[in-house]
């Protein structure tokens, strides 16, 4: 038996910076965000330190600049003071860690938990989402990594998360992906960079803070549904159009059937309930909003240096800057956990696509062996 059922969206629309929701009438995607289940998602790891902040790179300025210094004697002199110093600090600090690692090893603990603690992990991930989340398998296989691996309360969990929203029960399993990583006791940042908007804001709401860019849009705590009716149409051309349902509300309001009062009431009734959840799951999330969780969840968006006065965002700051300070300054590993492409799979997109190019290569010879009228040079 097949049956047809709506799925409830919350989104922004991003073109006229309005958010909205939409309920889509028709056979809902599996809330794995439509992965075939027999396409195993495989992730793999990448150090990105190097990326944010590498010492040597600091001193690369100085093989291309003129140093019109570098040749004086005393400059060389207090040159090779410097290193000197730096060899003396570097070598002091290797003793006090052999030092303060004896000490750990002695009261017992594991060389595994040595690695935490002097070289916390920053675990990184960096979300994507649509309207029916097509990568939600991606975000679990990478979330239970993060759970199983990282040490409660050492290392930390950090999502760069794009999204304007969409289908409520998708984006309502992935918030609960990443409430795991708080059950865990792992201290989760999300960083939003543009937009975390309806339904990604349900997703930002999980962490324990919120960073953000100042001209990202934040918030849109609200649901809408958009239900084009065709019944006076076809009732008009002399069109009959039969829907059977089981259930009083089985369907209330539909593309096909009469719009009555009661119909249009309890779908609204419906849309409340769903407002009502998020606007919880919100205060619940950021004990913060739980006093003026009305005045925010109105359904409106705003820039992230607005949000912060709202209590949506607690930090004015990009992804990169918050990671160079971890790598910098905090001397974390920051791990990226990225999805592992078939290299099969790769190489038979790559000949697929060169043989599509090559079919359209032939259709445009034989067009213009057709065509006796000369085509023009395009002139830029």
């Amino acid at each position: 038996m097949v049956i047809a059922g709506g799925s409830c969206l919350c989104a922004c629309a991003s073109t006229c910076l309005a958010c909205i929701t939409s309920i889509i009438a028709g056979n809902s995607d599996k809330l794995d965000g439509g992965n075939n289940k027999d396409d195993i998602v495989k992730i793999k790891l990448r150090r990105l330190n190097d990326r944010y902040y590498h010492e040597p790179q600091s001193r690369l300025l100085d093989k291309v600049r003129l140093n019109v210094v570098s040749n004086i004697k005393i400059v060389k002199e207090a040159t090779e003071k410097e290193s000197k110093a730096e060899k003396k600090v570097q070598q002091k600090q290797k003793k006090e860690l052999e030092q303060k690692v004896t000490q750990d090893l002695e009261a017992g603990i594991s060389t595994t938990d040595l690695k935490h603690k002097y070289r916390p992990v920053a675990f990184l991930i960096d979300f994507e989402g649509d309207v029916m989340l097509k990568n939600m398998e991606l975000l679990r296989k990478q979330v239970s990594f993060i759970v199983h691996t990282a040490k409660p309360g050492v290392d930390r969990a950090i999502i760069i998360l794009t999204s304007p929203g969409g289908s409520v029960a998708h984006y309502g399993l992935a918030a609960s992906q990443l409430v795991r990583i708080r059950k865990a006791n792992i201290h989760l940042t999300v960083c939003i960079d543009t937009i975390a908007a309806s339904g990604g804001f349900m997703m930002a709401s999980v962490a324990n803070e919120i960073y953000a860019a100042p001209f990202a849009i934040v918030g849109s705590i609200g649901v809408v549904t958009q239900i084009p009716n065709f019944h006076r149409f076809l009732e008009k051309h002399d069109v009959d159009a039969y829907l059977f349902t089981s259930g009083k509300y089985k369907r209330t309001v539909d593309i096909i059937g009469e719009v009555t009062e009661e119909g249009k009431q309890k779908l609204q009734e419906q849309l409340d309930d769903i407002h009502g959840a998020f606007k919880d799951h919100v205060a619940l999330s950021r004990p913060k909003l739980k006093e003026s969780i009305e005045d925010v969840a109105t359904g409106e968006y705003w820039l992230a240096v607005q949000a912060k006065e709202l209590g949506l965002v607690d930090q004015i700051m990009t992804s990169d800057e918050l990671l160079d300070h971890l790598v910098k300054d905090k001397q974390n590993d920051v791990i990226e956990i990225i999805q592992k492409k078939d290299k099969t799979h790769m190489i038979s997109q790559f000949f697929t696509s060169i043989t599509a190019n090559l079919g359209l290569f032939n259709r445009f010879q034989q067009q213009q062996f057709q065509n006796n009228t000369p085509t023009p040079m395009a002139i830029s």
